[in-house]
């Protein structure tokens, strides 16, 4: 070693005695790692090896101990407790049973064990075969000193027990089945099997565990000291690889969130092509139940004076059945991401109603407090948009169910520009319709915030709600234009804000005078399925002067058209009927007669807006249920003013 000022440099031989020294320790650690490795390797080999045969073993064991009670005489068990001794003859016979059983099943000894007096009795039990061609009668009923403690405490256990022991007729494992007999008396059933060749077999195991595991290691010591020699230009190389990642970490981190949030948005667009699907498949039969009620009111309306009692309330229940047709048909139309039938509407009285409805719902310990400080009009649905009021007000009760509180609706006109920062950023600048639902429930973490428009995603118990309230909201705001903006704390309440784009001068709001609905004395085929929709629509039409043929099937339709053609002008027929569709009925109708007009009604919401596609050459028009009079008045004169000009 040479000492040049403060510094110190290793010479040439002291370098490589370091080198050697390192090599050694290197090599011991691997010698030492690989001599672990083998011993835990063969460890482990060995008592897996031992589990699985155990476990093998006591499945056969256990299903030889089930089976004893089937191969003994009936109510053995139940003498072998009361009686001091059974007839020989029976227990020669139980006794050839189980060893022949045994035998089969290569089971070294099954036996049965009962209690009396405290003392354990061997009452049946296979045996060997020189016991068996001595012809000695094998008697059971002397206490059984040699019961082991396993055997003794088995009559307690609640399951099998099982058990390895050693004695001098060799090494055994035993499985001892506590069951009862058909009196109540309670007996072990106990199968053992010889295990002595399994600890060679286990030797064997560990052996040749040991030998293969040896030499692959032996034979992966030289790469193992190659990687380790190595070992710093890998380091190297990997600090280069990890510089060069880091750069593109970010990058990723980007992408994936990007690819996140797209799945977010198709999983949210499944979700609701799903309720679509679950919608379109109930809309049918609830229409058809719709179109039953409303025609039905809508007939005893025009049989009292309207200035009757009963005319207003029947009145409740047409406003009620026509918020349900709307609710089917813009549900089916936000599921479907169409166009619903938007219009000007007046925010004020969509809210008033929504809180004459609101007042009777809510418990009395609920404030309902209502503020209208704007007459503006929006453009949009007016079901959708009382939908948005009734199910946030909802929601809000629900925060404070049980309690007192508050619940605030406000209407106001606010203006979103420059100096009024967006609450949301899919707004537009320009006046907005504010609609506010405030309550002072029990709010809500951020966790549940982030979530709350999720389709399916509920904080309510079971049964209380689906999950779909929120998510239909939102859509129903965006396909308005607007946007929602929610402020809530746990213990606080909650707060949702509405915005939705303002009409300065909405044209159309002005009511028109109503005119009377049309009449005629045409002769109509009316097919329908539904026997009570049939009636129901049969007299609307009879009350309009029509001369109405009503009939339940599509086959018995053409055969009372096809025999005389002539007598009808018009058929009105179902959409979705068994045996014959009514757009077949329809295509052979027209062979027939070429210039039969065909209304097509269907219980399906939303084929209105798809009409084009249903329309035949006989198919001059498709409703969808419920059909209401004043709507079937003028499409029915519609259709055969239309006829009678060509």
């Amino acid at each position: 070693m040479c000492r040049y000022g403060n510094s110190f440099f290793k010479t040439g031989p002291e370098l490589k005695e370091k080198g050697t020294k390192s090599s050694i320790a290197v090599f011991l650690a691997a010698l030492l790692v690989y001599l672990l490795t083998v011993a835990a390797v063969s460890v482990y080999s060995y008592w897996n090896a031992r589990t699985a045969m155990l476990k093998e073993i006591d499945q056969n064991l256990l299903i030889g101990a089930s089976t004893v009670k089937y191969i003994l005489t009936p109510g053995f068990h139940d003498r072998a407790v009361t009686e001091s001794a059974i007839p020989p003859e029976e227990d020669r016979r139980n006794i050839l049973a189980l060893t022949q059983f045994a035998d089969r099943a290569g089971y070294k000894f099954l036996y049965t064990v009962v209690r009396r007096n405290g003392l354990v009795f061997i009452t049946a039990s296979s045996a060997t075969e020189a016991e068996l061609e001595s012809e000695q009668e094998v008697r059971y009923f002397e206490p059984y000193a040699e019961a082991s403690q396993a055997l003794k405490a088995a009559f307690d256990a609640d399951g099998p027990v099982y058990t390895t022991y050693s004695d001098r007729w060799g090494r055994f494992r035993a499985v001892i089945l506590p069951e009862y007999s058909p009196a109540g008396n309670r007996y072990l059933s106990v199968a053992e099997f010889e295990i002595g060749f399994v600890q060679s077999v286990l030797r064997g195991k560990l052996v040749e565990s040991m030998i293969i595991t040896g030499g692959l290691l032996a034979g992966s010591l030289p790469l193992f000291l190659y990687f380790l020699r190595r070992e710093k230009a890998y380091n190297e190389a990997l600090i280069d690889a990890n510089r060069r990642l880091r750069d593109e970490l970010e990058d990723r981190k980007r992408m994936e969130a990007e690819r996140v949030q797209f799945q977010e948005q198709i999983r949210r667009a499944q979700k609701l092509e799903a309720v679509g699907t679950m919608a379109g498949g109930i809309a049918h039969d609830f229409n058809n139940m719709l179109s039953i009620i409303l025609g039905y009111t809508e007939l005893a309306m025009n049989q009292i004076p309207p200035e009757s009692k009963p005319y207003g309330q029947l009145g409740e229940v047409m406003t009620a059945g026509n918020r349900a047709r709307d609710l089917v048909r813009q549900i089916l139309t936000f599921s479907r991401k169409s166009e619903a039938g938007f219009q000007p509407v007046g925010m004020q009285q969509i809210v008033a109603e929504g809180a004459k409805m609101l007042r009777s719902a809510l418990p009395s310990t609920i404030d309902l407090q209502v503020r209208l400080h704007t007459d503006d009009a929006v453009f949009g649905d007016p079901t959708q948009i009382h939908q948005v009021l009734m199910n946030l007000a909802t929601n809000a009760g629900h925060a404070m169910q049980g309690r007192a509180g508050e619940l605030v609706i406000q209407l106001e006109t606010v203006m979103i520009d420059s100096e009024r920062p967006l609450p949301a950023p899919e707004l537009s600048p320009g006046p907005h319709v504010c609609l506010t639902v405030r309550d002072t429930g029990q709010g809500m973490d951020s966790k549940t915030l982030d979530r709350i428009f999720d389709p399916f995603f509920t904080t309510k118990d079971p049964g209380e709600g689906t999950g779909l309230g929120l998510s239909v909201v939102h859509g129903i705001i965006q396909s308005h234009g607007g946007a929602v903006h929610v402020v809530s704390r746990p213990k606080e309440g909650t707060e949702f804000t509405v915005y939705f784009p303002a009409m300065t001068h909405p044209p159309g709001l002005e009511k028109r005078p109503e005119l009377p609905l049309p009449s005629g004395t045409a002769t109509i085929l009316l097919v329908d399925d539904e026997p009570a929709l049939l009636k129901m629509a049969k007299q609307t039409l009879e009350s309009l002067g029509y001369r109405v043929e009503a009939v339940t099937r599509g086959p018995e339709a053409l055969d009372l058209f096809a025999s005389n053609p002539d007598r009808y002008d018009l058929v009105i027929t179902d959409m979705t009927m068994p045996r014959m569709t009514g757009k077949e009925l329809a295509a052979r109708l027209i062979r027939i007669r070429s210039d039969i007009p065909v209304i097509l009604c269907t219980g399906y919401g939303g084929m209105e807006r798809d009409e084009d596609s249903h329309k035949t050459e006989a198919v001059r028009m498709v409703l969808t249920k419920p059909v209401s009079k004043k709507q079937m008045a003028w499409k029915v004169r519609e259709i055969l003013d239309v006829s009678e000009c060509r």
